[in-house]
């Protein structure tokens, strides 16, 4: 069976220079993706993983198993309060550069899972 991603309305076709290209549409800067769409954010890149983007995160997606969270060109991980947060909601998830969680991204989307992403633009 061949899928084709291209025509999946979430996949991510291309990102880097500050934005990323969601079903042909440019986006500029941070987002977090659901099921529901892209929405761009900021993030700050001295408090990736603030409180205000967590709580877009559970506002956003009532279902979701995993969240992918790009954190840029480096790996960044949480401290323990924030993984606690998603632990409390039954939310996996996993930390990885921007790059390697577009591509995750992609394949769980062609899967039908329920993910979710918060993806720092990368230059």
């Amino acid at each position: 069976m061949e899928v084709d991603l291209l025509d999946n309305p979430l996949f991510i076709s291309s990102y880097g220079n500050d934005c990323f290209i969601i079903n042909k549409i440019t986006y500029k800067g941070s987002l977090i993706i659901t099921s529901d769409g892209p929405n761009e954010i900021e993030i700050s890149e001295n408090n990736i993983f603030n409180n205000k983007i967590i709580d877009d995160i559970f506002n956003a997606s009532k279902s979701i198993d995993l969240l992918l969270f790009g954190t840029g060109l480096n790996i960044i991980n949480p401290n323990q309060d924030t993984m606690v947060k998603f632990f409390d909601k039954n939310i996996n998830i996993d930390v990885m550069k921007t790059s390697s969680a577009c591509r995750t991204w992609n394949i769980l989307v062609s899967e039908n899972r329920r993910v979710a992403a918060i993806l720092r633009a990368i230059n």
